[in-house]
């Protein structure tokens, strides 16, 4: 468990460089990297229905990303990475991702093949169910980026970093 908290977290640093050298974001928000505080909250609520709203109750939760950062024009795009999770928490993920107010992309980095295949049924099965008022997606599918990482290129930071940046279109 410690080699996968080790690669996890090698990959959000990663990650958070890249994020930060970005021209197209003006805040990146990240968990799991020392001597930064604990990435900020996204909080998601419902709009009360009109009995609810008379006693003032809303429904809201708060999400947790591995990473996620505020682009010009008030949208996010959000990166999960995906290592030994259970499938429960890879569904949570792709649910909360699209519930997220203003969400852009979701970037889904995983370690093997399998696991990025996984990723890509999960999305295709959960996001097609997930509609605005107008019924449109809350997330478009061509709106999700998944590829995984070799131990090749997860051993050699440069590598790591050209493949992430050149994967995922910074």
């Amino acid at each position: 468990m410690e080699e996968e908290t080790k690669r996890h977290n090698k990959i959000i640093e990663v990650l958070f460089e890249l994020s930060k050298e970005f021209k197209g974001y003006k805040e990146v928000h990240a968990d799991h990297i020392p001597n930064i505080s604990k990435g900020e909250i996204i909080q998601i609520c419902s709009k009360p229905n009109k009995s609810d709203a008379k006693i003032g109750i809303t429904s809201c939760f708060n999400y947790r990303p591995d990473l996620w950062c505020e682009k010009k024009g008030n949208k996010i795009d959000i990166f999960e990475v995906w290592d030994s999770q259970s499938q429960e928490a890879c569904v949570e993920d792709v649910l909360f991702s699209a519930l997220a107010p203003n969400i852009d992309y979701l970037c889904i980095i995983c370690f093997n093949e399998y696991e990025a295949n996984i990723a890509k049924s999960l999305t295709k099965l959960i996001l097609p169910h997930l509609l605005n008022k107008n019924e449109n997606p809350l997330l478009d599918q061509n709106r999700v980026l998944v590829t995984f990482i070799s131990e090749e290129i997860l051993n050699d930071k440069d590598k790591l970093k050209k493949y992430l940046h050149d994967e995922l279109k910074f």
